[in-house]
């Protein structure tokens, strides 16, 4: 495992002025969490518990600290079940997953959490406050308010409200984000290519491993399978 020697962004963020970044410093965190979140999507994996102590950093002495994501111990693969569970952190719980719903979309829940980690990022709070007797209310109509002191673009607030939209099937997907405008500023060449060209080789190695699988099969049996006396199985090139 990498040892992550900037701690978890939470801590991080408690070392800056007012708990918050300034929008480019918060963009740059933001695009490398949701590059991360659409790789797991689309392997078929949600997180379900996206937390600003969930995400780890390597080095904050540099201008562009790299982002990880961990604790995984929630998350779910589509192909084994729904999700039908209310897991993870109360504060970024979606409001499908708060109100208990018996089926809901894990990755549209992930969106949701990612939006209460951006919106933490500008403005040094989270969106909504569990300790508010209206916290419940808060949540499900998605209201919340950005500080007026604070200079946030209209882009940026367009991407906050498409990602806590209280309705999952409006919500902002992960490939949706990675096209709006304001993601797609300032990002480093080549980053949108990263997801393809890793999903292309994984893919590459699964088809060898199924190779080498069905290969292995094929001796077995021949093994297992008596034949004429001297034969020998031969050898499969891989």
């Amino acid at each position: 495992m990498d040892f992550a020697a900037g701690g978890d962004l939470q801590g991080f963020l408690a070392t800056r002025r007012g708990c918050r970044l300034p929008e480019q410093e918060a963009r740059w965190l933001f695009q490398q969490l949701a590059i991360g979140i659409s790789y797991c999507h689309r392997r078929g994996v949600a997180n379900r518990d996206i937390k600003l102590e969930n995400l780890l950093l390597d080095d904050v002495s540099i201008s562009k600290p790299l982002l990880r994501i961990c604790d995984w111990g929630c998350s779910k693969h589509e192909h084994n079940s729904s999700a039908k569970t209310g897991v993870g952190t109360t504060p970024y719980m979606a409001p499908e997953v708060f109100l208990g719903a018996y089926k809901y979309d894990a990755k549209a829940a992930d969106m949701w959490s990612s939006g209460v980690v951006l919106y933490a990022l500008l403005v040094g709070r989270l969106p909504f406050d569990p300790e508010d007797p209206s916290f419940a209310q808060s949540v499900v109509t998605a209201s919340y308010a950005l500080p007026p002191a604070i200079s946030i673009s209209e882009s940026c607030t367009n991407l906050l409200s498409r990602l806590l939209d209280p309705d999952p099937s409006r919500r902002a997907s992960a490939e949706e984000v990675l096209k709006h405008p304001w993601f797609l500023s300032d990002l480093p060449p080549g980053a949108l290519q990263l997801n393809n060209t890793l999903l292309r080789w994984q893919k590459g190695c699964a088809d060898r491993d199924a190779a080498v699988a069905a290969a292995v099969d094929a001796l077995v049996d021949k093994a297992q399978t008596p034949g004429p006396p001297g034969d020998t199985p031969s050898v499969v090139q891989l």
